[in-house]
């Protein structure tokens, strides 16, 4: 077997958008081991197979450390100021944003994309979104901000100021159901994870 090292986050700050979508799998009703190593893998970005030739018992633990991280979770308020390494972005008022954001929002043909939804949600702080100089160029185009936000913005916060923003846009329950799957998934886990702190509690968290 090859050594590797798994790279799993110890708390739920310190999970960032890239690791977002390992959470697609169905948490909430699919708990078998082939779907925990995938989730494994999409969060310390180690091979499936890899994680394969680890016992069930070593896949299950760490898969329950990773719900452990979010069994207090909450969606509350976005934040309004947020700081990106070292760089302050603010939150984008709903109700005040121009037609030309509305353009961006509605061209983004997959909603899946959230490195780009997220950011049109936050922009540099004391600027618009969008803002061109005299020459028309634009100063803060959103696709550098989502290279920037994919590795570094937290996920919870974007979690939470998507449903914000789906909740302000008054887009259809449907569309809130799909923007907030992600957390309600985690939330419903929380029933297994009890039974499985239960089964666990005279073991050790695994060393990650």
């Amino acid at each position: 077997m090859k050594n590797f090292k798994l790279k799993i986050p110890q708390n739920i700050e310190d999970y960032r958008l890239r690791h977002l979508p390992a959470f697609n799998t169905t948490l909430e009703n699919d708990h078998s081991t082939e779907s925990q190593i995938e989730v494994i893998s999409g969060i310390s970005g180690v091979g499936k197979m890899f994680i394969r030739e680890l016992k069930e018992s070593q896949i299950n633990k760490i898969y329950t450390h990773i719900l452990i991280t979010f069994k207090d979770f909450k969606v509350g308020k976005p934040k309004k100021e947020i700081t990106i390494n070292g760089k302050q972005y603010t939150l984008v008022d709903p109700n005040k944003v121009g037609y030309g954001w509305w353009m961006d929002y509605n061209s983004i043909t997959d909603k899946t994309d959230n490195a780009l939804i997220c950011a049109l949600m936050y922009v540099e702080k004391g600027m618009r979104y969008a803002q061109i100089d005299d020459s028309e160029n634009v100063l803060n185009p959103a696709k550098e901000r989502a290279m920037i936000f994919e590795e570094h913005f937290p996920m919870v916060d974007f979690m939470t100021s998507r449903v914000f923003f789906l909740r302000r846009l008054n887009r259809s329950q449907i569309a809130l159901i799909q923007g907030t799957l992600i957390a309600q998934r985690i939330i419903k886990a929380k029933k297994l994870l009890r039974q499985k702190l239960q089964f666990y509690k005279r073991t050790k968290q695994p060393t990650l």
